[in-house]
């Protein structure tokens, strides 16, 4: 999954940065300081109430476009917080 997450952003990253050494590299996507993170979170019920479809969140969280790659040091901060903090925090990520 990882893989097909990297290739994903590296290509996403391709188009809208040009083919920068930074991101021609699978090595700068897979690695130890980076892992996969579920933007709406596994543990759902807390973030229900202020999901659009709360009858379909289930249905969502299972779906790769709910999945992105993410520094591991800023995934450690974020574990925890709301829907809307995740959002703020990973707003400024190098991919």
């Amino acid at each position: 999954m990882q893989y097909i997450l990297a290739k994903l952003t590296q290509h996403i990253d391709e188009l809208a940065y040009g083919e920068i050494e930074a991101h021609t590299s699978l090595k700068n996507y897979i690695n130890k300081n980076v892992e996969i993170e579920h933007i709406l979170p596994q543990s759902y019920e807390a973030v229900k109430s202020s999901f659009d479809k709360p009858e379909l969140i289930y249905q969502y969280v299972k779906y790769l476009g709910n999945l992105a790659l993410i520094e591991k040091s800023i995934n450690t901060s974020i574990k925890i917080n709301h829907l809307n903090s995740r959002k703020m925090l990973t707003k400024n990520l190098n991919f």
